[in-house]
């Protein structure tokens, strides 16, 4: 971009005020327009700088709820982020319902609508998020679906460049291939609701079949994307059925889904230049021979997830079909036990491989293919864990910001109605669960550690350790500060480097399992994680106290904005968490201990660990997971 911006250039609204401009707008703007220029011409834009568009975007969003003029300045703070203006469009969008001026949410809808007509991965992250708002005894339901489908509408012109070049770009088959990707993930979501009444021992076998017949139907296109990062411009090209598995729990069967997807022009032509009726073969095909399955014994069957009548099945369908994708192992009995193991013994989700090693196997034939990981979810509403990592990822700023080394790890949700969703996978990391299920060496974590990072005296050991105290001091103050419950072993993981990583936010704030709570503790500080440290004399642990103390002093700085935050969520949203309403702020609020100076809140945040260490309650919860439920 050449040349400074101003103010006539960059703001629509500027150039059609739809009312008098005052100089205090006027000053509003022009800051912002200073923020733009250095985002675009500084060539040396440094992390401050990134940091200070976090904390101006987050600060506008908060603020529309205050003053309608700052909706008027979203232009504007799109062009700085837009990624960052999708991490907080429950907030924006809930701003419809939640104003009660007509004026307001005309300028909304215009902001919304402009920027959907120039990405279709905003304009589907805008449509699932009026939907999921949906609900039939509100009177704001009739407005919001009508708002989402003049956003379907919108974003017609964002699909025109890809429609014209086959169909001359009529406008019926525009709005259909927005809805492709609308239909596809609730597809998906179907398939999840629809295993809960499929016996576990052939959950397997039925996803397989469901998923078979989604790609059929839907894949490949070019008119098929999802709104994660990164995969803006990358088009989906299969479903990799042998690396997709279901992942029962109590009351519902989510699943984890690996996609194949390729750039959307020179790639996309290589692969999609044939007969329309050969690629409809090749859809059938495809997924009934991505193993050449002749030679493989059944013993290599066990506990893999698929039984001998369905190899059988796919074996004699196969025998006239062609050779597929991954044809490389064919002729090799030790790879394809390799690649059985790949499907039967996982390191996550992926267990002993990550998702970048199983990409490189795929690419071994399929040179120009990338493979994305998902978690699909039904009979759940995950509209508080996209609350629980728009927290996280604050924290995550926080701390950068204030320049200290505590971790931790936001990752993508995308609610796409209040009964489900899309949650990005977290690659290369394992349940505690999992992990002690597994691996049959595995003693303790400690020992995890050391035969997966090296001896104690040497540098991969005491920087995997560095990173475990470093992103569980970060969690544990989430822990403490939005009561974050159920931190049984399940829902917490290890990734390979070390880190721990909390997941699943299902009991936070004002709910508890049973509404009971049983878990006291301030956060989770069992006797394996004081061991992975060294024990309480070590050094490690003196700088996790370290740690947990400037995090909290860091943090409380930002109280004001977090706490804010939360009560803009609550009073636009019924989530469970919020049961508690004011009274909920008001303890939120205490647990920053306002009132109290640097030195108290040192010792403040001593008690909360000593009361932490292996606490009783945090050990027999973890009993009553492994007796009662059989998580380890």
């Amino acid at each position: 971009m050449a040349g400074k911006l101003d103010l006539i250039s960059i703001c629509p609204c500027y150039k059609a005020a739809k009312r008098p401009i005052t100089s205090r707008l006027k000053d509003r703007w022009r800051a912002l327009v200073h923020i733009i220029n250095a985002k675009y011409l500084d060539t040396t834009n440094s992390n401050k700088e990134k940091l200070a568009t976090h904390e101006l975007i987050l600060s506008q969003v908060m603020l529309i709820y205050e003053d309608e003029d700052v909706i008027e300045d979203l232009h504007m703070v799109y062009m700085i982020n837009h990624s960052l203006i999708e991490q907080y469009l429950p907030q924006i969008c809930s701003y419809i319902s939640f104003s009660i001026s007509d004026f307001s949410r005309r300028l909304l809808n215009e902001f919304l609508l402009a920027k959907c007509k120039q990405s279709t991965s905003f304009a589907h992250a805008v449509y699932w998020q009026f939907m999921n708002q949906i609900n039939p005894r509100l009177r704001s339901s009739s407005r919001i679906i009508a708002i989402a489908n003049k956003v379907s509408t919108a974003s017609s012109a964002a699909f025109k460049h890809l429609s014209s070049e086959d169909t001359g770009g009529t406008g019926n088959l525009e709005s259909r291939n927005f809805f492709k990707t609308i239909d596809f993930v609730q597809k998906l979501v179907d398939a999840s609701q629809k295993l809960i009444s499929v016996p576990k021992d052939m959950r397997k076998i039925a996803l397989d079949k469901m998923l078979l017949e989604i790609d059929e139907e839907f894949l490949p296109s070019k008119f098929i994307s999802l709104p994660f990062k990164g995969q803006e411009r990358r088009y989906l090209y299969k479903i990799y059925r042998e690396y997709s598995f279901p992942l029962s729990t109590k009351e519902r069967v989510p699943f984890q889904i690996t996609i194949g997807t390729i750039e959307n022009e020179a790639n996309w032509r290589f692969n999609c230049n044939e007969d329309h009726e050969i690629i409809e073969q090749k859809l059938i095909n495809r997924s009934l021979n991505r193993l050449n399955l002749t030679e493989i014994d059944p013993d290599l069957l066990e506990d893999s997830g698929v039984d001998e009548e369905e190899v059988s099945l796919i074996d004699n369908k196969s025998a006239t079909q062609p050779k597929t994708c991954i044809s490389c192992f064919k002729n090799s009995k030790e790879k394809q036990k390799s690649l059985f193991y790949l499907r039967k013994k996982p390191r996550g989700l992926f267990g002993e491989t990550s998702l970048k090693e199983i990409e490189e196997h795929v690419q071994q034939s399929e040179p120009e293919v990338k493979l994305i990981s998902l978690i699909i979810k039904a009979n759940d509403d995950i509209r508080q864990e996209q609350f629980a990592s728009q927290l996280v990822f604050m924290f995550k700023t926080i701390f950068s910001q204030s320049k200290l080394k505590l971790w931790v790890r936001d990752f993508l949700v995308i609610p796409v109605s209040q009964n489900g969703g899309i949650i990005e996978t977290i690659d290369n990391a394992i349940s505690i669960d999992r992990l002690k299920k597994f691996d049959d060496s595995f003693v303790s974590l400690r020992t995890y550690f050391i035969d997966t990072f090296g001896p104690e005296n040497s540098d991969r050991f005491a920087k995997a350790t560095k990173n475990f105290i470093e992103s569980l001091a970060g969690y544990s103050l989430f822990c403490y500060l939005f009561q974050v419950k159920d931190r049984n072993n399940g829902n917490i993981l290890i990734d390979s480097e070390g880190h721990i990583i909390d997941i699943d936010f299902g009991y936070m704030l004002s709910r508890t399992p049973g509404s009971v709570n049983f878990e006291s503790a301030p956060f989770k500080l069992t006797a394996e994680y004081l061991e992975v440290m060294g024990g309480q004399s070590s050094w490690l642990f003196l700088e996790f106290k370290k740690l947990i103390i400037q995090g909290f002093l860091a943090l409380r700085e930002h109280r004001y904005k977090i706490v804010r935050f939360v009560e803009i969520c609550m009073q636009t949203s019924k989530l469970q968490c919020f049961e508690d309403g004011e009274a909920l702020i008001e303890a939120l609020n205490a647990r920053f201990a306002p009132e109290m100076s640097k030195h108290q809140c040192k010792h403040l945040m001593l008690s909360l660990i000593e009361r932490a260490c292996d606490n009783w309650r945090t050990r027999w919860y973890d009993i009553y997971q492994q007796i009662c439920v059989g998580i380890w």
